[in-house]
């Protein structure tokens, strides 16, 4: 079992040490985990600079789990365009293994949160859809990161909304930052994490994982998008029955951000 995206008390919306998080990942037979810790330089000071990640570095790098499970150092980067240099400083100031690229909010609005998300299609409507994938594709395009995460989140809380996201209306928008990425060698992740929540589907949508790979994709990983130890790698084995299901047997895992790609069978 792997879960390449888990937060800990050390970023501001998680709960939990990276040791509680490593006893479970143990107890529940993991082999391979990463810590991502946010780094949304929309939401943060650029004046705090990379404690959060220096600090989990430290802990991480110099963790002895008996050989018992792999952890990776990562982290879930919110880029954008205007912080280039400052994002260059950071990687060079941290020996990350992957960056998980996000995009949580347009204009201000984090539509992974609800009263946020509620106040985007409120001024959207249906069109915060196309806008929030446009916003993706220049970031997929643009962005620095290894993989695409949670590529559909805008559907976290849209359908409670009166919004329900009508994947197939969105085909064309989406095989084009599939395309974007595979043009890049990076990856998307599948995060189990909706599972857990109102779309009861992961992010993306699995039909976007065929369209990857009809495309020529190569590289995937799966996450649980845990804040909370308890957390640790719900809804990953069901990722993985499903990719079986479809045929797909590769995943992949990154060290010092050099994608290695190995079979789950």
């Amino acid at each position: 079992m792997i879960d390449l995206h888990i937060h800990t008390s050390l970023s501001p919306d998680a709960k939990g040490s990276i040791d509680s998080n490593v006893k479970v990942a143990v107890q529940r037979g993991f082999k391979i985990i990463g810590f991502t810790e946010h780094w949304d330089l929309d939401r943060w000071e650029l004046s705090k600079g990379f404690m959060i990640h220096k600090s989990s570095q430290e802990i991480i790098r110099n963790y002895n789990s008996g050989g018992r499970v792999e952890i990776l150092f990562g982290a879930e980067l919110a880029y954008n365009k205007p912080n280039e240099k400052y994002v260059k400083q950071f990687i060079s100031e941290v020996n990350l293994d992957y960056i998980l690229g996000s995009v949580h909010e347009v204009d201000g609005l984090n539509f992974s949160e609800i009263g946020e998300a509620g106040q985007y299609f409120e001024r959207y409507g249906e069109k915060g859809f196309g806008i929030y994938l446009e916003n993706l594709g220049r970031f997929a395009d643009e962005g620095i990161y290894d993989v695409l995460a949670h590529l559909d989140i805008v559907k976290r809380f849209s359908k409670i909304l009166g919004y329900p996201f009508k994947l197939e209306k969105y085909k064309s928008q989406i095989k084009e930052i599939v395309k974007t990425v595979i043009k890049r060698n990076r990856a998307i992740e599948i995060n189990a994490s909706g599972f857990r929540q109102p779309p009861a589907e992961p992010y993306p949508n699995l039909k976007v994982v065929e369209w990857f790979f009809d495309e020529g994709g190569k590289h995937l990983t799966i996450g649980s998008d845990s804040h909370d130890s308890n957390t640790l790698g719900n809804g990953c084995d069901i990722v993985i029955s499903k990719l079986l299901e479809m045929g797909i047997v590769d995943l992949t895992i990154y060290r010092s951000r050099q994608p290695i790609t190995f079979c789950i069978i």
